[in-house]
C-alpha cells in the first residue's frame, strides 16, 4: 500500500508539468572509457577526435569531453538525436563502416572499461 501512495504522489507532482507544457524530448547517449596504463594521453586524445571526425562524414555528431576534476584518464563522446531507435540505427551504419573498424581496433588497445549510457531529456 505504502509504494501504491508513493507512486501516486510521485505522479500529483510530475503530472501536471507534463500537461502545463508541451514534451520535447531528446535522447542522449555517452560513452565513457578509461585510458589504460602506458598510454600517451595525447595518442589517446587524438583517437578520440578521429572516431569524431569518422561519425561526422555519416552524419553523426559527437562531443569528446574530457575531465577537469576526479581522474584525468578518462574520455567522454556524447551524441544526442529525436529517439533512441533512430540514434541506434546510426550508430549501427556507423559501426559497419571500414574507417570505424579500423578505429576500433586501435581503441582496443588504447581504451578499456567502456561505459554507456542512454538519458532521456525533457
Amino acid at each position: 500500500m505504502q509504494k501504491l501512495k508513493n507512486y501516486l504522489g510521485m505522479l500529483v507532482i510530475v503530472l501536471p508539468s507534463f500537461i502545463a507544457a508541451p514534451l520535447a524530448a531528446e535522447s542522449l547517449w555517452t560513452r565513457s572509457v578509461d585510458i589504460r596504463d602506458g598510454v600517451p594521453a595525447p595518442s589517446a586524445f587524438q583517437l578520440a577526435m578521429a572516431f569524431k571526425a569518422t561519425a561526422a562524414t555519416h552524419g553523426i555528431e559527437i562531443t569528446v569531453a574530457l575531465p577537469i576534476a576526479g581522474s584525468p584518464n578518462r574520455i567522454t563522446w556524447m551524441a544526442s538525436g529525436p529517439d533512441v531507435t533512430t540514434m541506434q540505427a546510426n550508430f549501427n551504419k556507423l559501426q559497419q563502416s571500414p574507417e570505424f573498424q579500423e578505429l576500433f581496433g586501435k581503441a582496443l588497445t588504447m581504451y578499456e572499461n567502456a561505459h554507456d549510457e542512454w538519458w532521456t531529456t525533457f
